[in-house]
């Protein structure tokens, strides 16, 4: 499948996705100025350890949820597909994903609505070692070349990561399919396989990409710092926050809780006297 940003994807995003964390109020669910008087239990999508739900964990560890009087309680998933079919399915309230993943289902007919969005582009193309280069030294575009006809590690056919190397090779001007993409999962898992060397390259993301670059990988290109094209350098955030209308607007209330927290854990992140905290 061939999904890529595009301008008219970013367009429909432009009322719901901002730096850090960005409200969707034009929805209907907006943000709780004060906590809910009836406790409620929300379910959200976690991916743990990843540095891209920094202000979910610390939503939830420093008691911004509790304070607004939601209990969140974070699911492990593997990946953003997973996700979206436990959102279908009703086993979670809000599913957090790549925005190409959100725009897909809604564009197959589900009735999903986005509450917030967070995070820039935080994913890096890190290579093996000894990946033969024929175009080194021309900037990323030099390196989708040298991956035509290679081995690429996703953390699962379909995910956001697929969909970024896609992205890449359109941008590049080059055949998205003219790549093998191999599903080696996340964390531990996505780290054997590239020891292994089942892949040649991965969409990596902290702290797995600073674990790779450990372990030998070679950076490829660092879209996190604005290395690639700016269809994709430019997104101001990549992650949202969804599920499905029907569900969301029976707890209407635990949904602006959730999103008063996430904003007062983003506030409380950027203050420098809470870094190390």
């Amino acid at each position: 499948m061939k999904r890529i940003f595009t301008e008219k994807m970013k367009s429909r995003l432009a009322a719901i996705l901002a730096l850090g964390v960005a409200v969707a109020t034009g929805l209907g669910y907006g943000t709780a100025s004060a906590a809910s008087p009836t406790l409620q239990t929300i379910r959200v999508q976690y991916y743990p350890g990843v540095a891209f739900q920094q202000t979910l964990q610390v939503a939830k560890d420093k008691d911004f949820f509790a304070r607004a009087n939601v209990d969140v309680k974070l699911i492990n998933t593997n990946s953003g597909p997973d996700g979206l079919a436990a959102v279908i399915s009703g086993s979670l309230d809000l599913a957090s994903t790549n925005i190409d993943t959100f725009l897909a289902a809604a564009a197959r007919g589900a009735d999903v609505r986005a509450v917030a969005a967070t995070t820039g582009p935080y994913f890096s193309v890190l290579l093996q070692s000894d990946l033969k280069r024929n175009h080194q030294g021309e900037d990323w575009i030099g390196v989708m070349k040298d991956l035509v006809g290679k081995r690429l590690g996703v953390t699962a056919r379909g995910s956001g990561t697929e969909t970024f190397y896609r992205a890449l090779f359109s941008s590049a001007g080059l055949d998205p399919a003219s790549a093998t993409y191999v599903a080696i999962g996340s964390s531990d898992t996505a780290l054997s396989a590239f020891q292994a060397k089942q892949v040649d390259s991965i969409m990596a993301y902290q702290p797995l990409t600073d674990r790779l670059i450990a372990s030998g990988a070679v950076m490829g290109i660092d879209v996190t710092n604005g290395n690639g094209p700016k269809e994709i350098t430019g997104l101001g955030a990549t992650v949202v926050y969804f599920g499905m209308r029907k569900n969301l607007d029976s707890k209407r209330e635990a949904i602006r809780s959730f999103v008063k927290g996430l904003n007062d854990a983003a506030g409380w992140s950027k203050k420098p006297a809470n870094l190390d905290a």
